[in-house]
């Protein structure tokens, strides 16, 4: 209705009686009221759909919420989730700058386009693109630092470096086009925002893959202690699990204790897990790039008992 009542009043018809004009000017504020009062409602909806849906990748990524008890507006109202939901917004408003450039400046370029409205354009989008990209990696680093723990891995650092380094050279280039009252750059700007975009999913994406390797070892074991208590209770025997061979079949092409060979000499690794075997057994089950100057280790699918069992007997054989 507002868009036929603006078409009309663009028209300028005149009307014979001034009652008919009245009512259609009480009409058309009526339908402009209604449309404003739309936009506020669909915009807070909108801005609170968004809010739940980054309470939920959050969470996702927090393993330590997974089957507790935890209030939903703790978790959507946390300070996690609250500098996640202004990095999407900020990073929503860089994007939108940049693909309004892309759109008048590369795609509409047959159609003829009034020069003052494309100026504005991209005075407008300039401006805001720079603001909004200068803010993003205060967020950026926000968010590495509220990680949990269990969320990080080595993937998700180098993924933020991209990020930072696609940042870096969007708000150079938007500096540059703003200061020469141009658009020239604005192909780079597009692929930028793409790696960009891409980036900042691939981050919530390992975030949520690390956490989930660490949970579902945590559920192997408890399904192998349970499986192992269950067999004892009925009298059934249990395969008796022998450390050294695993490590003879699975470790030593890699590992030896004085020897660099794919991976570290284990004199050099075993120290620092001589009072947390654990942490050696959970690193086994879930391994991660540590140091730089060797491959990742690869994931040796080693059953929890069987991890402890190599672990033992390593840790057994160093301290001899």
């Amino acid at each position: 209705l507002k868009t036929i009542f603006d078409q009309l009043d663009r028209n300028k018809i005149d009307f014979e009686e001034n009652d008919t004009k009245e009512t259609f000017e009480n009409y058309r504020n009526e339908a402009s009221a209604k449309f404003d009062k739309t936009d506020i409602w669909s915009l807070i909806f909108f801005l609170l759909t968004a809010l739940f849906f980054v309470g939920a990748v959050e969470n996702a990524a927090n393993a330590e919420k997974w089957g507790s008890d935890y209030s939903i507006l703790s978790t959507i109202f946390s300070l996690r989730t609250l500098s996640y939901f202004f990095y999407m917004i900020v990073l929503a408003l860089s994007v939108t700058s940049i693909t309004a450039l892309f759109y008048y400046y590369k795609i509409r370029t047959e159609e003829k386009v009034d020069a003052d409205y494309l100026k504005f354009v991209r005075e407008f989008a300039l401006s805001k693109g720079l603001i909004f990209t200068i803010i993003l990696p205060l967020f950026v680093l926000l968010r590495i630092l509220l990680t949990p723990q269990n969320a990080l891995a080595y993937n998700i650092f180098m993924i933020t470096l991209v990020l930072l380094i696609s940042i870096l050279f969007i708000a150079t280039f938007l500096y540059i086009m703003m200061k020469d009252s141009k658009a020239n750059y604005v192909t780079i700007l597009t692929v930028l925002t793409v790696i960009l975009f891409v980036s900042s999913n691939a981050k919530d994406q390992a975030a949520f893959s690390t956490t989930s390797k660490e949970h579902l070892a945590k559920i192997e074991a408890d399904f192998v202690k349970y499986e192992e208590d269950f067999k004892a209770n009925l009298g059934l025997a249990t395969v008796s699990i022998n450390g050294e061979d695993i490590y003879n079949g699975r470790c030593i092409a890699c590992h030896q204790y004085d020897r660099v060979l794919v991976g570290p000499a284990y004199k050099n690794v075993l120290p620092k897990y001589e009072n947390n075997k654990e942490g050696l057994i959970q690193y086994i089950l879930n391994p991660v790039k540590v140091d730089p100057q060797f491959p990742a280790m690869p994931s040796q699918g080693l059953k929890p008992n069987e991890a402890k069992a190599v672990v033992e007997y390593m840790l057994e054989t160093y301290n001899q």
